[in-house]
């Protein structure tokens, strides 16, 4: 993860960085690393960093891995670099580094990097549910008398990070509470949009729905965050003949069904206006694709409208196949087929 360009030696960023940190420290806000501490993490590839143009390192976060979690933190920016992104670049390929690691992934927060982490996917959890190691390394804090109302935040990171065109996106699976209010916003948006039109969906309603959707085990949901904010959601599950025929109003699909019980039938994909022609649909498409080849499923079935271009294109590049045949209640919409 490293840098490995030698314009400023690691002795030397590790010294910088350091000194970063030191600041932050005396007025309480996070833990002293001393330059031995920050090298020796430089080193083992347990942390990242960003330079300038002068090679000189301006942005760093690092990670400690325990037996029982991995703790994201000494995350720092020097202040003239502030505002830029640096930090959030850091701290997103800290978790990508490090999320295949089968650990729990927390952090332990103050109230100014707190909101960067819940940016990030974080979700701030009680102390009293922190791991044993951690509250361990509590009873030797200097506000071990004031626990657990002390300063620091424990927080935990639940999700994967995947990175898009120039962006980091946090992926959530099966969302609820105020994430899945959040998608069912963005839900009413993308519907009523062209070729679409529909005006008359509920939110309640919808959220309803989607929470029911999130937490049928049959059903596959994958939600995309961006900076803080839902950006994209695709929704899937199996059905059988029976199904099919009803979602489709008609027969008109039953061969597809004759050779295999069941079909993946990819019900939603919505992106955000913001984020379309970067990667965000394709991305989401991929990862509920994969997830229907691990449960079994080599044929993918979805409808979308004969105006929809860009999700036709989509489609298209995915390796989706047109049929041609309508849905009987909705003739301007047309099914399209998968086969690996």
């Amino acid at each position: 993860m490293v840098n490995t360009s030698e314009v400023v030696g690691k002795s030397e960023c590790a010294r910088i960085i350091s000194e970063m940190i030191r600041p932050e420290s005396a007025s309480g806000k996070m833990l002293y690393r001393d330059q031995d501490e920050i090298l020796s993490m430089l080193e083992s590839g347990h942390s990242t960093f960003i330079r300038d143009g002068a090679g000189m390192p301006v942005s760093f976060c690092g990670f400690y891995e325990f037996d029982q979690y991995i703790e994201v933190g000494s995350t720092i920016t020097n202040p003239e670099f502030r505002g830029r992104g640096l930090a959030t670049e850091c701290l997103y390929r800290v978790l990508d580094a490090i999320q295949c690691s089968g650990k729990e992934i927390v952090a332990f927060c103050n109230d100014g990097s707190a909101g960067l982490f819940a940016k990030a996917g974080f979700s701030e959890r009680p102390k009293a549910e922190m791991p044993d190691e951690a509250l361990a390394f509590c009873a030797d804090c200097a506000e071990s008398q004031t626990f657990p109302g002390c300063h620091c935040r424990y927080m935990v990171f639940g999700h994967r990070v995947v990175q898009g065109r120039g962006v980091w996106h946090t992926i959530i699976e099966d969302p609820a509470g105020g994430q899945l209010k959040k998608v069912a916003e963005l839900y009413c948006q993308v519907w009523a949009e062209p070729p679409w039109d529909e005006y008359d969906w509920d939110l309640a309603e919808v959220e309803t729905e989607l929470s029911e959707a999130s937490s049928d085990p049959a059903t596959a949901f994958f939600v995309s965050m961006v900076r803080g904010e839902v950006n994209g959601f695709t929704i899937g599950y199996p059905m059988d003949k029976t199904a099919l025929a009803a979602k489709a109003g008609g027969e008109q699909l039953g061969h597809l069904c004759e050779d295999r019980r069941q079909v993946f039938y990819v019900a939603e994909l919505g992106v955000a206006k913001e984020s379309r022609c970067h990667g965000t649909g394709i991305m989401l498409s991929e990862l509920l694709s994969a997830r229907a080849r691990s449960l079994g499923y080599s044929r993918l079935i979805l409808r979308t409208h004969i105006k929809a271009a860009p999700a036709r294109a989509l489609y298209a590049r995915l390796g989706f196949v047109d049929t041609g045949i309508p849905d009987a209640n909705y003739p301007d919409r047309t099914y399209w087929v998968y086969d690996e």
